[in-house]
């Protein structure tokens, strides 16, 4: 029989099981958070509420980080980031993408969760 932690493990996503790597600070973050960001903010203009961000750890000079940048961009609702995810994935090439970098939290579910 499966440890209990084991099984649970299991239902979680890729990303929050694996091995994270800090590695030094890297100044090319910062203008590849900037390219990224131009793209996405063009890519998602119809839909945004606000200017798209370069966020996390890699958006701080100096800061030890994961070596992955994040972007934040904030829509009117969840619907429309359920919306805009395919398209921003599949033009960006990304295999990996998580909703919540796309979408931030709308004023009437400052949680992120959908209301019942």
């Amino acid at each position: 029989m499966p440890e209990p932690d084991r099984v649970q493990r299991a239902a979680w996503p890729v990303w929050a099981t694996e091995r994270v790597e800090v590695v030094d600070h890297d100044p090319a973050w910062a203008g590849r958070g900037l390219r990224e960001r131009d793209f996405l903010q063009e890519l998602l203009a119809p839909w945004l509420t606000a200017a798209v961000e370069h966020v996390g750890s890699t958006s701080v000079p100096g800061l030890a980080a994961k070596p992955i940048i994040d972007l934040q961009a904030q829509v009117a609702t969840l619907d429309v980031a359920d919306e805009i995810v395919p398209l921003a994935a599949y033009t960006a090439g990304k295999e990996r993408f998580v909703r919540e970098v796309i979408a931030a939290r709308s004023a009437d579910q400052p949680s992120g969760r959908r209301k019942p």
